[in-house]
């Protein structure tokens, strides 16, 4: 029927040269490909809605024609972890096996018309080149945003315990058991641990976005009294260039450990 959309797809298992589709096509269809790339979430209120109850973005529609592709989302820079979980992907134009796609018909067709797909289309025979990478569906797979701080305490006798604090993405800062671990005081010596909702923490997530005035409670216990110290063990992310200070709240000190281990004296 003219000047309709009709839902396509790859049917075979390699890649489909979307140029020699569209040329082949060319009577039948309007001459550009749509790609759903599923960037806004489904739900009622999305910008530019479909309609029915599922309310997918028309903003959502990577699309491809002879003269090339276009995007739906800015690319991030190279430097950045693609954590944002956005599909910037500009199609190839190397359709991927089972990928689906929107054409529509022309607005004149001729007699007896039908879309075609034959082998001729597919990479890899003949002349066409490319790869079956490119895939339309979801998201891209979002990975976790990590900002991290070991911190460990030790004295001269050789006694060690860490503990770690990281700004990690979907974290609380309240305790959940995904990105919170508690300290199950198993150390015969000595226990350190930061507190949440009075737990003690040998792991503890925080939210992002980072706040450089965040404060976080930490704990400690020895069996045995004398000198002990706290030092940075190993940092990554954004706090490898973050100050870091440790408040003695006995003594009111406030100490700067990016310059070195702060070091006490306890019972």
């Amino acid at each position: 029927i003219a000047d309709r959309s009709y839902l396509l797809g790859n049917p075979y298992p390699s890649a489909l040269d979307a140029d020699a589709f569209l040329d082949v096509n060319q009577n039948v269809l309007d001459g550009t490909l749509y790609f759903w790339t599923h960037n806004t979430p489904i739900a009622i209120g999305t910008p530019d809605p479909g309609s029915g109850l599922y309310a997918y973005s028309g903003n959502d529609y990577a699309s491809y024609n002879r003269t090339g592709g276009v995007s739906t989302a800015t690319p991030a820079p190279s430097s950045i972890p693609p954590f944002t979980g956005l599909n910037d992907n500009i199609p190839s134009g190397k359709i991927a096996s089972g990928q689906g796609f929107f054409g529509g018909s022309a607005i004149a067709l001729p007699s007896n018309p039908k879309i075609i797909f034959d082998n001729n289309m597919r990479v890899g025979v003949g002349t066409i080149t490319g790869d079956n990478s490119q895939f339309f569906k979801t998201k891209k797979t979002k990975s976790l945003e990590k900002h991290r701080i070991w911190l460990n305490l030790t004295n001269i006798q050789g006694a060690f315990k860490q503990t770690l604090v990281g700004y990690v993405t979907d974290a609380t800062n309240e305790y959940e058991g995904r990105f919170d671990g508690e300290s199950y005081n198993g150390n015969d010596f000595l226990d350190f641990y930061s507190i949440v909702q009075d737990k003690n923490l040998a792991i503890q997530g925080r939210a992002l976005p980072f706040d450089e005035t965040d404060e976080i409670p930490l704990g400690y216990r020895v069996a045995v009294g004398g000198t002990f110290s706290v030092a940075i063990g190993k940092t990554d992310g954004f706090l490898s260039n973050q100050p870091v200070f440790i408040e003695d709240k006995l003594t009111n000190t406030v100490f700067n450990l990016n310059s070195g281990k702060y070091t006490f004296t306890t019972a």
